[in-house]
């Protein structure tokens, strides 16, 4: 804010906030008084199969907030049952969700993403911010020719991500 004072000088006075964008990935207690947001994240077979919550936490970059206050919260869970499906993850790899929580005095907030695991029907592009799964599906010799694009997407059941907002692509 700027005001002329009585001599003739600007006087400006200026105040930082933190702004909480919710979204798909962003999470507030029913009361909105925390908020938590993480991001979605690939990984390799290797590394899925020892993941551990304070690594899903640093790769989702989760953070979580009082947002009156701005103050950070640092204790933030990844969901164990979540979790233990990563690390089961098949030799096909899979898209799947890992659910972030924070807790402060008696308000819990929740924020869940995607993970994509790279294997023979899951893919991530280089910097594993895309995920992409697929099944294999059986098409008769005779229809082979006759194939679309669009019956490819359809009977492999492929569905894409971008990983770190959650949003769905079009393939």
């Amino acid at each position: 804010v700027s005001k002329d004072d009585s001599q003739g000088s600007k006087k400006t006075a200026t105040v930082t906030v933190k702004v909480v964008v919710k979204g798909d990935q962003t999470g507030t207690d029913e009361d909105g008084i925390i908020a938590i947001t993480a991001d979605g994240f690939g990984l390799s077979q290797d590394e899925a199969g020892v993941l551990e919550p304070a690594t899903a936490v640093e790769k989702a970059n989760a953070k979580a907030y009082v947002i009156a206050t701005g103050e950070e919260i640092t204790a933030i869970e990844a969901n164990e049952g979540n979790l233990d499906a990563i690390k089961a993850v098949t030799k096909e790899g899979g898209i799947f969700d890992l659910t972030f929580t924070a807790a402060h005095a008696d308000k819990t907030a929740s924020a869940t993403v995607k993970v994509a695991v790279e294997g023979d029907q899951t893919g991530t592009d280089l910097d594993r911010s895309v995920g992409i799964t697929a099944e294999n599906f059986l098409v008769a010799y005779g229809d082979l020719a006759n194939l679309t694009e669009e019956q490819v997407v359809t009977q492999s059941q492929a569905k894409a991500w971008i990983l770190e907002t959650g949003e769905t692509l079009d393939i």
